[in-house]
């Protein structure tokens, strides 16, 4: 299993880093390029769009219209998603006045968990101007996991040996099972509490702050489980002077 742990750590770390890549891109180009005239061009419904609920694990698309209502054509060059996570696609590159082309976004939820926020940056340029201008496209929702995790979140006093119990159910998994728990650090110990209970797993991490030492960075409780959707979850742990 913990072969198995560290593959999952490894996907979850690229992936991370296509993400990290994309945001800074992303916000490059929100300081960079000047933002787009709103009397020239029109997002229908709106250029900010509402995903709702997203079930985990799954793909999302949502369109934007961009309508050009300025008197010169504008040639879009690029649309740039904040996240390696969502891909972008568009109907066509050059809008005379008066007409419209479609940008789609396609985010994956793969194993993502609480509120999301997806952003597209679409570059264009008019024929009249030498530089590029940038319009921005948004999408907020919030993820229904596959399994909930209660608290998402743990927090432990610097000065105390404590335990804290969180909780696993299913939700999307009829039979959810958690198969390993881990922490990366060596002050802090988790293991299974028991068996389940009316679906729920138990988990109990204590944390012993003699092996604590305060440089040691961020710590985390991994749980691995039988959901082919998320296999592997990773709760974080704070450690609060």
């Amino acid at each position: 299993m913990a072969r198995s742990l560290k593959q999952d750590d490894g996907i979850l770390l690229v992936a991370s880093v296509l993400c990290m890549a994309g945001s800074l891109l992303s916000a490059a180009l929100y300081f960079l390029l000047p933002p787009a005239s709103n009397k020239d061009i029109e997002v229908l419904p709106a250029a900010v769009q509402a995903l709702g609920k997203i079930r985990q694990g799954t793909l999302r698309t949502i369109a934007y219209s961009i309508v050009n209502r300025g008197s010169e054509p504008l040639t879009i060059s690029e649309v740039v998603a904040s996240c390696g996570c969502t891909t972008t696609s568009i109907t066509k590159k050059d809008i005379p006045p008066g007409e419209t082309s479609v940008v789609t976004l396609s985010y994956d939820s793969g194993q993502s968990r609480g509120v999301v926020r997806v952003i597209a940056h679409v570059i264009y340029r008019r024929i009249s101007m030498d530089g590029s201008e940038s319009l921005s496209l948004e999408a907020k929702g919030e993820i229904d996991p596959d399994y909930g995790i209660n608290p998402e979140r743990l927090q432990f006093k610097a000065d105390k040996k404590v335990s804290q119990r969180l909780v696993v159910w299913p939700r999307h998994t009829k039979d959810l099972g958690v198969t390993n728990v881990t922490c990366d650090k060596r002050f802090f110990a988790a293991h299974i509490a028991g068996e389940p209970t009316g679906g729920q797993v138990s988990i109990d991490v204590t944390f012993d702050p003699s092996d604590y030492y305060r440089d040691a960075g961020p710590a985390q409780l991994s749980i691995a489980t039988n959901s082919h959707v998320q296999p592997v979850a990773h709760v974080p742990i704070d450690v609060i002077h």
